[in-house]
């Protein structure tokens, strides 16, 4: 594995927004396509993680606020 793969590999482990994936494909289609199935496989993931964010985002959101209004209120006294 070169060392691009393995860098981009950890630089995008945690992109999980549209506009990241669309810069990571912009930026692999003019500078590192040619690197093959590892860089493929970044896409894919980094793609996953964008539908994964799609779908539970607002979920998790929704929940961690019920959870703190269920909460006591506690005070310095």
């Amino acid at each position: 594995m070169s060392t691009l793969n393995s860098i981009l590999k950890v630089v995008t482990r945690r992109l999980n927004q549209v506009h990241e994936y669309d810069e990571l494909k912009r930026f692999v289609a003019t500078s590192c396509s040619d690197l093959g199935r590892p860089v493929q496989q970044v896409l894919e993931r980094t793609a996953a993680n964008v539908q994964w964010m799609d779908r539970n985002y607002q979920t998790i959101v929704n929940w961690l606020l019920n959870v703190d209004k269920s909460l006591p209120n506690i005070t310095d006294g």
